[in-house]
């Protein structure tokens, strides 16, 4: 009985483990091929086409698409979201809220920026 579980758990685990190997294998492949993917249903093809750049720096911080960050507005209000890009000639940041809601936020506007998570932060860990 007791060898039949302790090989169930094996399998389960190598397949779990497998899988988690895959995932990993599929977000370097995003990552090489320059695909970001934000799972939201409020992201048009009009608002992917107004997006002028994907990498961007506001004050020192380098910004990416993709990053997930919470902005400090000088009206004290807070953003919290994922970076979809910037205009550069409106000079201002398209950011997806986790309510699925599309924010532009004026540059001149930003107090302060909190990084959250970036977006393939564990492979440019090791690159």
């Amino acid at each position: 009985m007791w060898s039949y579980i302790k090989n169930t758990l094996w399998a389960m685990f190598i397949i779990f483990f497998l899988g988690y190997i895959f995932t990993i294998l599929k977000e370097k492949y995003y990552l090489w091929n320059h695909f970001i993917f934000i799972d939201s249903k409020a992201i048009s093809q009009e608002h992917i086409d107004e997006v002028e750049t994907r990498y961007f720096k506001i004050g020192k911080i380098r910004v990416m698409a993709g990053d997930e960050m919470k902005i400090y507005c000088h009206n004290k209000n807070v953003i919290k979201g994922i970076i979809i890009g910037a205009t550069l000639k409106d000079n201002r940041v398209l950011i997806v809220t986790p309510k699925d809601e599309i924010e532009f936020v004026n540059v001149d506007d930003i107090k302060d920026i909190k990084i959250i998570s970036r977006y393939g932060k564990f492979f440019n860990f090791f690159e």
